[in-house]
């Protein structure tokens, strides 16, 4: 089960899978108390979800390819199809950015509209992404063994080579830091430089 709490934990947003190969998945928004306001249903597993402060956007990722965004009221905004399934989604806290890491290699960043700004191929199924406050970083962790660090533009910025693939990433507001989690064993933590 993927989940995301808003700050305040008013919001709890949470994805289901009965198996990697199921043909229906659901996103479901739940509020503090742990009463369910809405579900959405997607066409295949949901493998990510993330949420806005105070749950005004929700970002789904889907085994069926697609990413929603859909609004506190669970009503579908857009959504937008990549080439394999979608791993991660991150989400900007006014919801006017959506990244999305896709097992087909590819990172791609979306406005609130659904418009595609950009996308950056790596070598192997995007595992994970993170995104600052206004938009102007993006962390890509690959299973190519590498997290990238993109600028607001899409610009490779820098690298980082680990032994194996990276799990998770996280960057701090201030781009200062990135965390990265690796198969390999070790946790990262490198400057806004990569190093």
């Amino acid at each position: 089960m993927e989940r995301g709490i808003s700050p305040d934990g008013s919001r709890v947003a949470v994805g289901s899978h009965r198996s990697s190969r199921s043909t229906v998945g659901y996103a479901y928004l739940l509020n503090g108390a742990g009463q369910l306001l809405w579900s959405f249903e997607t066409g295949g597993s949901v493998l990510d979800v993330a949420i806005t402060p105070g749950g005004s956007r929700v970002a789904v990722g889907s085994f069926d390819s697609n990413v929603y965004l859909l609004d506190g009221g669970g009503n579908l905004l857009w959504s937008f199809e990549t080439d394999g399934r979608v791993k991660e989604v991150a989400v900007t806290p006014d919801g006017s950015r959506v990244a999305v890491g896709s097992v087909d290699g590819n990172v791609y960043l979306l406005d609130g509209e659904g418009n595609l700004l950009w996308s950056f191929e790596t070598e192997d199924s995007v595992w994970s992404v993170a995104i600052t406050p206004d938009g102007s970083r993006v962390a890509v962790g690959s299973g190519d063994h590498n997290v990238y660090l993109l600028n607001g533009a899409g610009n490779l910025l820098w690298s980082f080579e680990t032994e194996y693939r990276v799990h998770s990433v996280a960057i701090t507001s201030n781009e200062s830091r990135v965390a990265v989690a690796s198969i390999d064993g070790n946790v990262y933590l490198l400057d806004g430089r990569g190093r």
